[in-house]
């Protein structure tokens, strides 16, 4: 059972917003938000914020020691938030939610393998 604060709540999110929330990534296919600063910017700056919350919460839990302190927390939740953005866009392509939940669960599996074990 994972116990730390980041990955428990990472994974209650999840739970409580299935998908909704990285459909902000499909803007970026659409070429006219991408080919506009103004359009583009609410998009790059919620993929920021996402990731830079992310990377707060990996470092908190690393610097209390419920990770192992080899773990990079930006490039740690840079991966998480591609994780999620793909597990979303595979979710869509195959047209179900259970996609996504695999995607997430694969995900939290590989940040568990960072949790430090008393």
């Amino acid at each position: 059972m994972i116990t730390s604060p980041p990955v428990d709540h990472a994974l209650s999110w999840h739970r409580a917003f299935p998908v909704h929330p990285v459909a902000i990534g499909r803007l970026t296919q659409d070429p006219d938000v991408m080919a506009d600063l103004a359009l583009r910017k609410p998009v790059k700056d919620t993929f920021a914020w996402l990731t830079d919350r992310l990377a707060d919460l990996l470092a908190e839990g690393r610097a209390n020691g419920e990770f192992d302190s080899a773990l990079d927390p930006a490039a740690t939740a840079t991966a998480l938030v591609a994780a999620l953005q793909g597990g979303y866009v595979l979710a869509r392509a195959a047209d179900s939610t259970e996609v996504f939940s695999q995607a997430v669960d694969g995900a939290l599996g590989l940040l568990t393998a960072q949790v430090r074990h008393p």
